[in-house]
Parts: C-alpha cells; sequence; structure tokens
C-alpha cells in the first residue's frame, strides 16, 4: 500500500518517536543491569552520574509522550499509556534505588572523615541527594513514605538522632508543626502516620480527583495529557496503599 505525500511526514515522525522509545528502553535496560551488577561496588560520582541519567530520561520521556498523542489514532492510546506507566514506573524504581544507594555512600563517607572527632550522634551532614518532601497534602503521603522509608527509615547506615534530624528536615508547612510527646524519631513517625495515614481518605480523594476532572471540549494533546497524568497519578498512589481489589470495592467513604 503506497503511503499518500499528506501522511508521510506524519509516517516519519512515528518512526521517529519509536526510534526515540527504543532507545531509551536501552539506556533504562543498561541502567538496570547496571544497578544489579556494579551499583555497591562504585563511587559516589559514578552513582551521580547515573542518578542524573535517570532524570534526563524522566524529563525526555515526558516530551515523548507529548509527541506520541499529536501521532496516536485514540484506539492506540491506552496500549501508548500503559507502556509509558511502566516505563515510569521502572525509573521511579532506578531513581529510588540510586538516590538510597548514594545516600548511603554520603553518610559512610561522613562517618569515616569524622572518625577521630565528632560523635556521629551529634554529625549530621546533608547528603548530595534530593529527599523527598512532606507539605501536609494527604494524597502525596503514600509516595512521600514511599520514598522516605527506602532512603532513611531502612537505612541501617543512620542513627536514630540522624533520622529525626532528616525527619524534621522534609517537613514542610503544618506538616512541619506537628506536636510529639518524646523527641525521637520512632515518636515522630508514629504521630506522622496516625495523622496521615488514613487510608480511607486517601483513597475517596484519589477517586474524587478522578472523578472531578474536567471534560476536554476541544481535541487538545496539552489536555489529553493533563487528564491521563492526574488519573495516573492517581491510580500510582492508590497501588502504593497496596489495597486488594475487594478492600477498595468495599472502602466506604
Amino acid at each position: 500500500m503506497s503511503v499518500s505525500s499528506d501522511d508521510e511526514p506524519l509516517a516519519q515522525l512515528k518512526r521517529r518517536s519509536n526510534l526515540r522509545l527504543t532507545n531509551f528502553q536501552t539506556k533504562m535496560n543498561k541502567l538496570q543491569l547496571y544497578l544489579n551488577d556494579q551499583a555497591s561496588n562504585n563511587d559516589i560520582f559514578m552513582i551521580q552520574s547515573k542518578l542524573d541519567s535517570v532524570l534526563q530520561l524522566c524529563a525526555k520521556i515526558e516530551y515523548l509522550k507529548l509527541d506520541y498523542y499529536d501521532i496516536t489514532e485514540d484506539e492506540q492510546i491506552a496500549d501508548n499509556d500503559a507502556e509509558f506507566e511502566k516505563m515510569e514506573d521502572d525509573l521511579e524504581y532506578l531513581k529510588v534505588s540510586f538516590q538510597k544507594i548514594l545516600f548511603q555512600l554520603n553518610t559512610v563517607e561522613n562517618v569515616q572523615m569524622h572518625k577521630s572527632g565528632i560523635p556521629n550522634e551529634v554529625f549530621v551532614k546533608l547528603p548530595d541527594v534530593s529527599l523527598p518532601e512532606f507539605n501536609e497534602n494527604i494524597d502525596n503521603w503514600s509516595n512521600f513514605k514511599a520514598q522516605f522509608d527506602s532512603l532513611i527509615t531502612n537505612n541501617s547506615t543512620l542513627n536514630e538522632t540522624q533520622k529525626l534530624f532528616y525527619s524534621r528536615s522534609v517537613l514542610k508547612g503544618d506538616a512541619k508543626l506537628v506536636e510529639i510527646q518524646e523527641d525521637t524519631f520512632n515518636s515522630l513517625m508514629k504521630v506522622l502516620i496516625d495523622r496521615y495515614e488514613n487510608k480511607r481518605l486517601i483513597v475517596s480523594n484519589h477517586i474524587l480527583n478522578i472523578l472531578n476532572i474536567e471534560k476536554i471540549h476541544l481535541e487538545s494533546s496539552k489536555d489529553l495529557r493533563n487528564l491521563v497524568d492526574t488519573i495516573n497519578k492517581s491510580l500510582r498512589g492508590l497501588k502504593l496503599l497496596e489495597l486488594e481489589a475487594n478492600e477498595l470495592v468495599h472502602t466506604k467513604f
């Protein structure tokens, strides 16, 4: 079947987009192989370089998604969304994994540099990696806690004093004003969990976010992208709650 002159530019754009997508997937696979086989044996600068590569891929994939919405038929959008969502999940895993390694390397280096002087209990050095922040928006709690647990709570190289310092540093807005009976990391986390880990309310908010999406009146790749992003964000938030399907069905609002 011959391609008309009008379809030729579109066909070329599709080919270029597909090549870029394949290239991004190849880079992600290489980063995953590096994480599995070599990450534990490298220095801070190499891990930072890999983390930078992940962040660059995140930005590039966002632009590629917009291109796909301009060239994809309506019936294929769902398939593309599923593919991009998987890539975003994989990139999120890579990002958090490299952040965790980088954080640990910074902590170990910090301890080695101060063995002869300041005790670990009072010395705290902020890592180069950015920590997730929480500003009391309950919709963001699940994502924040998952990343914070990976970087701080489950980090065996940190003592309780350091964990408390980092936990206070990432709280913003009213979340920073929470009152605790004991000035300890466990006490602070318990108060935060009791206040913000309300699964019923989080589920309700995510579902309302989906139900309250504004209708698209004119065809626009930007509006369509915003629609899909809103839905995916809420679905990802629900996924982080690790609710079984029957739990979600029987949740009362």
